[in-house]
């Protein structure tokens, strides 16, 4: 993976935006301006290029979600009652 050189442009730099990423990520895609509660591969790649300049792949952003410790979940659908 290839990250801008905007703070410094040696390894701290890239130890600071990767600090700032893992922020990010506690907060909600919405506060981004997304529609999205929860972050998906989609919506952080989305992230990655729009914030860092960075493009990558739906499975380069889900290797990055597992290099930060956030593990796939999958969401449960909601019953949807025919009688209505």
């Amino acid at each position: 993976m290839v990250w801008r050189k905007r703070e410094h442009g040696t390894a701290l730099g890239a130890a600071l935006q990767w600090r700032r990423l893992e922020a990010d990520l506690r907060k909600t895609p919405r506060y981004f301006g997304f529609l999205s509660n929860l972050w998906d591969g989609p919506t952080f790649a989305e992230h990655l290029r729009r914030c860092y300049g960075v493009d990558l792949g739906l499975r380069q952003c889900q290797r990055l979600f597992q290099q930060m410790g956030y593990r796939p979940r999958r969401l449960r659908g909601v019953p949807v009652s025919m009688g209505s």
